[in-house]
């Protein structure tokens, strides 16, 4: 599945940067990866399990998910 930066995940997930951060990254209930620049990303898999589905405008999230893949 595609990965998201911080910013793309929280609008995907429907929640703030900061309330993502805060609730989600810091305690750990959503887990996070490197790209090659050391940048943190989530799979889009992961926002999925932990907000049961993308949230927001779905027509374009299917558009930037299937540009990516």
């Amino acid at each position: 599945m595609p990965k998201h930066s911080i910013s793309e995940a929280a609008k995907l997930a429907g929640v703030s940067r900061s309330h993502f951060y805060k609730k989600y990254i810091r305690p750990g209930l959503i887990s996070i990866e490197k790209d090659k620049d050391d940048n943190p990303i989530i799979d889009t898999s992961e926002i999925m399990r932990v907000f049961g589905g993308i949230h927001g405008n779905t027509d374009n999230n299917v558009s930037k998910i299937q540009k990516d893949t």
